[in-house]
């Protein structure tokens, strides 16, 4: 019997996910290292409470990342990064 992931894109995502493997490589080495998503830290730092207020002030540029505007909410975050939003400053610890 063929390898349905060969021949279906969903059907892979979905054995990677069964598995416990990232669908990409990148992500989980970048997670693996201990960075955080824009978006992510704003939610887990209690600056917004949704993941939809987030991607709202992110795009309209209420979001700074080390002094300016980031507008891109899957900005991966490194320590020592400084966040300002919702008139309160964050920085990103290990």
């Amino acid at each position: 019997m063929p390898d349905s992931s060969a021949q279906n894109p969903a059907a892979a995502k979905s054995d990677a996910l069964k598995s416990g493997k990232s669908e990409s490589g990148a992500a989980a080495d970048a997670s693996s290292r201990g960075r955080i998503k824009l978006d992510q830290f704003l939610k887990l730092h209690g600056l917004v409470e949704s993941g939809g207020q987030a991607k709202y002030l992110i795009q309209n540029g209420e979001v700074q990342v080390n002094g300016e505007v980031e507008l891109r909410r899957g900005r991966r975050l490194r320590q020592g990064d400084v966040i300002k939003a919702m008139g309160e400053t964050k920085t990103v610890e290990s």
